[in-house]
């Protein structure tokens, strides 16, 4: 099987080919992949108002903790893991820092007013943890005149736990 080219050998490619070409190749893509339908979508209309969108990401992380079933720990741990993985799906479309900073402090924030007590929860408290490392470490890359409010959010949650 051949190696997978570069994203330099593809670009090359697509600049001979025609716009037509190009639109064919890009909804094979999104008929292969509900994630590529979602990147695109992303990038040809929701990029444009990101703040509206990010807004939008934020109702539904609300929502979908409104929506936890608190019957067994078993299903509140799935729901959780759940709501996860979808704040880093729209975290991984946005791929901005500051960004995905606010989607996991909204992700956290949401989880405490949830579930005040973490300490019950082992493993939902290691989501919560491992989220607040990874803020840590976001906020070490972000320019320091940022540090100071993005250092502040991460402590009151900190606080909290």
């Amino acid at each position: 099987m051949n190696k997978t080219p570069s994203i330099a050998v593809l670009k090359k490619e697509l600049s001979y080919r025609s716009e037509q070409e190009i639109i064919d190749f890009c909804v094979t893509l999104i008929k292969f992949n509900r994630e590529n339908k979602e990147l695109l979508n992303y990038l040809l209309i929701d990029e444009v108002e990101k703040e509206v969108f990010l807004n939008e990401i934020k109702i539904t992380i609300s929502a979908n903790f409104l929506d936890i079933n608190f019957r067994s720990y078993h299903i509140l741990r799935k729901s959780v893991r759940k709501i996860l993985k979808l704040t880093k799906k729209y975290i991984k479309l946005i791929n901005e820092p500051i960004k995905e900073l606010t989607l996991l402090i909204h992700f956290n924030q949401e989880l405490i007013s949830c579930l005040p007590k973490l300490k019950n929860y082992p493993s939902i408290e290691n989501y919560f943890i491992s989220n607040i490392k990874k803020m840590e470490s976001i906020v070490a890359k972000l320019h320091p005149d940022l540090h100071y409010d993005y250092i502040n959010d991460i402590n009151e949650l900190k606080i909290k736990l």
